[in-house]
């Protein structure tokens, strides 16, 4: 080649030269997408085209260059270069373009080649748009990631990408590439740059990535979901493989599930003000202070015994404010108040009372089987009546009076008691005179 022809050969910039090579040992196959250029560019009179494939079957083909129709000068020859490329040869290196008749080039691919190549076509025109596109012989990649199921948010977590193959092992890159991290209701950053919904890790030559990142949730106080995806990018050009979205959960600040548990067991007092004041219980202010003093503890050890609550049945939403402020109701009410109210004393059935006071008799005197009438208060269903020594048949009245008569003794002054069926009596001496 003359220095002539030297000189007009186009010169290309490093990116674009850079090979982009990559091991082709993992399982998953992931096609190549190509990053659409966001820049607008003003429309250039002319421009080369190509059939080239994206994934060629064999290890030699062919494929045509020709100028676009309609360009403004698409009727001009016009000198094109390939470029060299250590992976690939052309059976012609440059030759001349002319007007609607497309050159066919033959190209061999080299025995242990890399996978992933670039052919680069430039015409001698600077005004006119050539080619760059990417070829895939077989580039396989699998992406692992590893994320923390919970995340707390402003805290650094570890973050690891790796590329692995079919035997889980790591595989080095050969080639310039980065890790671009996608968040979901997360805001990340990485080396103190401003918090970003996505952040590029730069993967040296033959390394994976493990970077420290530092996630911050769009929902730091009241918690949430969110999820984290990897992509492997090369050249800002391609997308070479993705991986799934990881998820994870923000919890709710611990102050606020303190305060909305303790909101949650403060319901139980609330409810028993209202039935105060609508005079429907006999519950008083004090009750009411010990079911908020029960509101506040139970709400406290609601979010202590949070992560156990599974073992009782219930399932709490870490990152749910109605659900701290259910499990603190559910505690204080259905745990700490009702065990409490197991430890008084029941109000249903007999209970121990004081013994009953015996005031009078009538009348005061009399033979044997007259009618007497007790008086006094304390009396029982089934208190038996006793003159002297002899009990006599009585009859209950009610708790101040009971009816008997006078049995068969000897005359004289005797005393009167009266016996509860819990065991409580009461004498009252000289109380009947026997004629």
């Amino acid at each position: 080649m003359s220095k002539t022809e030297n000189d007009r050969r186009p010169q290309l910039s490093i990116v674009t030269l850079m090979i982009l090579s990559l091991g082709s040992s993992c399982n998953r196959p992931v096609q190549v997408t190509r990053i659409p250029n966001p820049t607008t560019q003003q429309p250039r009179p002319c421009a080369l085209v190509t059939d080239l494939p994206f994934e060629p079957n064999d290890k030699e083909f062919k494929f045509q260059i020709w100028s676009e129709p309609g360009s403004t000068k698409s009727a001009r020859t016009f000198h094109v270069f390939l470029y060299g490329n250590p992976n690939l040869t052309y059976d012609k290196s440059e030759f001349d373009l002319e007007a609607n008749k497309p050159q066919v080039i033959t190209v061999k691919r080299k025995q242990g080649s890399t996978s992933l190549v670039e052919v680069i076509a430039r015409p001698d025109d600077e005004s006119c748009q050539g080619i760059d596109q990417t070829i895939n012989f077989g580039f396989r990649a699998s992406i692992k990631t590893e994320l923390p199921h919970e995340l707390v948010g402003g805290s650094k977590q570890a973050f690891t990408v790796k590329l692995i193959d079919e035997q889980g092992k790591s595989v080095a890159l050969k080639a310039p590439a980065f890790v671009r991290l996608i968040g979901s209701n997360a805001k990340l950053r990485i080396y103190d740059n401003i918090p970003d919904a996505t952040v590029d890790i730069p993967l040296q030559t033959g390394a994976n990535a493990t970077p420290l990142i530092e996630v911050l949730p769009d929902k730091l106080i009241a918690g949430g979901n969110g999820s984290v995806q990897a992509e492997l990018h090369a050249a800002e050009q391609y997308v070479l493989a993705s991986s799934d979205a990881i998820a994870f959960v923000i919890p709710v600040a611990v102050w606020l599930q303190v305060f909305m548990a303790v909101l949650g067991g403060l319901l139980n007092a609330f409810y028993s003000v209202l039935k105060l004041i609508a005079d429907s219980t006999k519950e008083t202010w004090r009750d009411v202070g010990v079911k908020a003093g029960i509101g506040v503890v139970g709400g406290i050890v609601a979010v202590l015994f949070a992560d156990k609550a599974a073992l009782i049945g219930l399932k709490v939403d870490q990152t749910s404010l109605a659900g701290y402020v259910a499990l603190g109701f559910v505690v204080s009410y259905f745990g700490i108040d009702s065990f409490l109210s197991k430890l008084k004393p029941s109000s249903s059935g007999p209970t121990s009372q004081a013994a009953p006071t015996v005031t009078s008799v009538d009348p005061v005197t009399g033979k044997q089987g007259i009618p007497v009438t007790l008086h006094g208060s304390g009396f029982q269903k089934g208190a038996t009546v006793t003159f002297g020594t002899s009990q006599v048949l009585s009859t209950y009245v009610d708790s101040n009076t009971i009816a008997a008569a006078v049995p068969a003794i000897a005359p004289g002054l005797v005393p009167i008691t009266v016996t509860n069926p819990d065991g409580n009596k009461r004498t009252l001496d000289s109380a009947f005179t026997v004629t």
